[in-house]
């Protein structure tokens, strides 16, 4: 007798008469796009990313049709909130505000990280192990080989290993999103002990080598608002736990006993004195532009603190605050919320880290290439 798709987390729920479910193609080919970013010509990487987005959302609509979440996550708790975002943004160019015009490129970028969210949690069911662990092996490879033949990267002086995908940022969040799949796997207990270790042990070493704070911030997040919720197992080995969550409460104590404000910007790059500027300047908007926002991307400006370019908030709420306003902000926080208080509460450690680690850095909300790893994962986790 074939395993039971129901009670076997590791039957090949991924496959049916007609060859790989929809959602597990679309996986490996954001996995594809992930790993070959850097390699792809521009045009090339936006056709990609769009007809992902399209994918992802046929099969959202295709799982709502067929009631494949029968909590009805993908229409209350999700699309909606994104409706109403998408909404203020399109009243914010039809009132054309001054600044930085609003641009499509951001918007399909947020449109897509939420897209590849929702896409999983409908077709969670759907999502094999197998491209879980496909996936995870492909970025602990692909970053080994980068960070073996490439020279190192310097950032605020310092030397880290290459970026794999775009950036460090988001080859931090990528191995991040990728040790959290096989954290997931091992609670299984498969693959292999010997192979969990090497990845785990492997990826934990990349993710070091990488140096990005904010990454590691949203693992401790992560990995305490799991124990707080009642997750019988920490979801990574215990010394990497403890480096994340200690790495926090440095950070904390810092914080606490740095004397004076301008060493504690210092730390954080500037961004306290950059948000202190923001919200001076949001609070001298007109009432409409301050419920709507001003649209997507165009929370890009010149600040005081960081004079010499245009740059972003460098935190994922205050630009969506920026960009869609109190009602936009409100409605993605009655997303994250709404995501939270279901299935018992085994949500709540993925949405209170992704909008802890948002407040302080342009996470995943930000970044949908790793994003749909993350995602992925804790759908599968459902």
């Amino acid at each position: 007798m074939g395993a039971d798709p129901h009670t076997d987390p590791f039957a090949p729920v991924g496959r049916g008469l007609a060859g790989p479910h929809p959602i597990n193609v679309l996986l490996i080919a954001h996995g594809a796009l992930f790993l070959g970013f850097d390699y792809l010509p521009g045009a090339l990487r936006t056709a990609a990313a769009g007809g992902l987005l399209v994918a992802y959302l046929g099969v959202i609509l295709a799982g709502l049709r067929v009631s494949a979440d029968p909590e009805g996550l993908g229409a209350g708790g999700g699309i909606l909130p994104l409706a109403v975002l998408m909404g203020c943004w399109a009243l914010a160019v039809a009132w054309r505000p001054e600044g930085h015009p609003p641009a499509l490129e951001p918007a399909l970028r947020q449109v897509a990280t939420y897209g590849a969210l929702l896409a999983c949690l409908v077709m969670r069911s759907r999502i094999a192990p197998g491209v879980l662990l496909t996936l995870a092996v492909g970025v602990a490879i692909s970053a080994l080989m980068h960070a073996l033949l490439l020279p190192a990267e310097y950032l605020n002086g310092r030397a880290r290993l290459a970026p794999y995908s775009a950036n460090l940022h988001s080859s931090g969040y990528g191995l991040v999103a990728a040790m959290l799949i096989v954290a997931h796997l091992s609670e299984r207990g498969w693959p292999g002990r010997p192979l969990r270790l090497t990845l785990m042990a492997g990826l934990a070493i990349l993710l070091l080598g990488n140096g990005v704070r904010t990454p590691l911030v949203f693992l401790a997040c992560y990995i305490l608002l799991v124990w707080v919720s009642g997750g019988r197992r920490p979801v990574l080995p215990s010394p990497l736990s403890v480096l994340a969550l200690a790495h926090v409460v440095i950070l904390v104590l810092l914080l606490l006993l740095l004397p004076g404000w301008e060493r504690l910007d210092i730390l954080a790059s500037g961004r306290l004195a950059n948000y202190a500027e923001r919200f001076a300047l949001l609070w001298q908007r007109g009432g409409g532009i301050f419920l709507v926002g001003t649209g997507p991307g165009s929370d890009l400006l010149r600040t005081g603190v960081w004079w010499w370019e245009e740059k972003d908030s460098h935190s994922d709420l205050l630009k969506i605050l920026w960009e869609g306003g109190l009602v936009g902000f409100l409605a993605m926080l009655w997303f994250w919320v709404s995501l939270a208080m279901r299935h018992g509460g085994t949500m709540m450690a993925l949405s209170g880290a992704v909008l802890l680690s948002s407040a302080i850095s342009n996470g995943y909300l930000a970044r949908p290439n790793p994003a749909f790893l993350l995602f992925a994962c804790a759908a599968a986790r459902l």
